[in-house]
């Protein structure tokens, strides 16, 4: 029994090992963790907004255009060794309004830990204060 769980130990291991990442484009499993400007990225947080105007707001407030892209500082891992981008842009909303949006994507923030996920904020339009004053929860800690 006790044979049976060390094998097991030591298989549970190397693939963790052999899913870590070798270099600084790598995500926690392997793959690319996505670049602020990335379609799929950006697509995710304006149906996300759409939504929750629609849904908890009752209005048809929308994102027409996310510009002026940029990561706002380096890529950091953190002892958990979650991968996380910080990228900040400017929306054009369906009122004229062009806030900023402050996200964050990070690794092992998909469906059961495995892949990617984008936290959101836009910032003047965080009603609830759900990510802190000024958006502070989705901004580089430092």
């Amino acid at each position: 029994m006790l044979t049976r769980a060390i094998v097991s130990g030591f298989a549970s291991l190397s693939v963790i090992l052999a899913f870590s990442p070798t270099d600084s484009n790598a995500g926690l499993f392997g793959g690319p963790l996505p670049v602020c400007e990335d379609q799929k990225v950006l697509s995710k947080i304006t149906k996300r907004f759409d939504r929750v105007q629609q849904k908890y707001h009752e209005t048809d407030l929308q994102i027409l255009d996310i510009a002026e892209i940029r990561e706002t500082d380096e890529r950091i891992v953190v002892e958990e060794e979650t991968d996380r981008r910080f990228c900040v842009a400017k929306a054009e909303l369906s009122d004229g309004n062009q806030p900023h949006i402050y996200y964050m994507i990070l690794e092992g923030g998909g469906l059961a830990s495995f892949g990617w996920n984008v936290n959101y904020c836009v910032n003047e339009y965080d009603f609830e204060r759900a990510h802190g004053d000024k958006c502070r929860s989705v901004k580089k800690p430092f």
